[in-house]
């Protein structure tokens, strides 16, 4: 059984996000990814990977890099999760709702 922050799987990562990358664009959310403004366009359902205040260990990191679509961020500073979860909702709710 994996436990990660919020969600416990009777699965691995790999099969996790294997199972869930047929439904959903993966993206790793990280502070030096790109900027999510430059990229929301392109998203369609995605689901967003982020670690902690430590991070993701390395080779969760590893896995989730085989699924991810891109790295993106929200901020070059580090913000608290639901900060990041606030802000990418936000972010994709602007390109949602743009006028034709």
């Amino acid at each position: 059984m994996k436990q990660i922050q919020g969600f416990t799987a009777k699965k691995g990562l790999r099969e996790l996000l294997g199972e869930l990358s047929s439904s959903y664009q993966i993206y790793y959310m990280r502070e030096d990814g790109k900027d999510l403004r430059k990229v929301t366009d392109k998203m369609e359902n995605p689901l967003f990977v982020l670690g902690n205040h430590l991070g993701v260990k390395k080779e969760d990191e590893k896995v989730i890099l085989q699924f991810a679509e891109d790295i993106v961020s929200v901020s070059r500073f580090s913000l608290m999760a639901e900060q990041r979860i606030t802000i990418a909702n936000y972010e994709l709710d602007r390109v949602s709702t743009k006028a034709p």
